[in-house]
């Protein structure tokens, strides 16, 4: 019995060769590399090999050939071309992930840290104002102290001013969608309260001339207010 040696061209085989040594090598690192080396070193093998592979597909323009392994693998113009649009999406791909900081945003302050603190004194504060502050304009008075009264506070509100650019008014804007009938939608308590119909008193005293100005209010939200709403 013969056996014949496969022939393999490891010179048009070299863009997968790269890739395949590269995987081998980062499985080792990943084993043996300590944590803190491991990210930037899996990183440089990563972008290395992808570039490395690019280079040999660019070395390889213009060649065919059908017998690159044991006539399995054809290395000809299309291949060469998905071969080196994948290699630079991969590129992209890893410098888009080359931040290895990790970020999430935060939804709420850690349970019995300092800033849980200042979070449940402000939102203490807010609440005593919005419950006890006389009329509209005297709560949004008081609340704009209250966001530069400590340093606590000024960090939560510029917090809920970052995420919601009508903030206050977004808080008071819901109170008013609350008392609304069903089917007025929030969007048009928004528009009520932004035109400066910003109480439920001050909308049922409106003439419906003044509330018909405002866009998107009809006279059947109106009509609407008035049948299920009283001072």
């Amino acid at each position: 019995m013969v056996f014949s040696v496969p022939s393999l061209e490891y010179g048009a085989l070299a863009p997968m060769l790269v890739i395949f040594i590269a995987g081998v090598i980062a499985v080792i690192v990943e084993a043996f590399a300590s944590s803190k080396l491991r990210a930037p070193l899996q990183l440089a093998i990563s972008l290395g090999a992808v570039v490395l592979s690019f280079a040999q597909v660019l070395r390889l323009r213009g060649t065919t050939t059908a017998t690159a392994a044991v006539n399995s693998v054809v290395i000809d113009g299309p291949v060469l071309f998905m071969q080196g649009t994948i290699l630079v999406l991969a590129l992209f791909a890893f410098l888009l992930i080359a931040d290895i900081d990790s970020f999430a945003a935060q939804a709420s302050a850690i349970p019995g840290s300092q800033e849980e603190r200042t979070l449940l004194s402000f939102l203490k504060s807010f609440r005593y104002i919005v419950e006890t502050a006389q009329g509209l304009d005297q709560k949004l008075s008081e609340l704009k102290e209250l966001s530069t009264s400590t340093p606590g506070n000024r960090h939560w509100w510029a917090r809920y001013s970052e995420g919601d650019p009508l903030w206050p008014d977004s808080y008071f804007i819901g109170q008013l969608w609350i008392r609304l009938p069903k089917g007025v939608g929030h969007s048009r308590a928004e528009k009520l309260y932004l035109a400066g119909f910003r109480t439920i008193e001050e909308i049922l005293t409106a003439s419906d001339g003044d509330l018909l100005r405002i866009k998107g209010i009809g006279k059947k939200a109106i009509s609407k207010i008035h049948a299920e709403c009283h001072l």
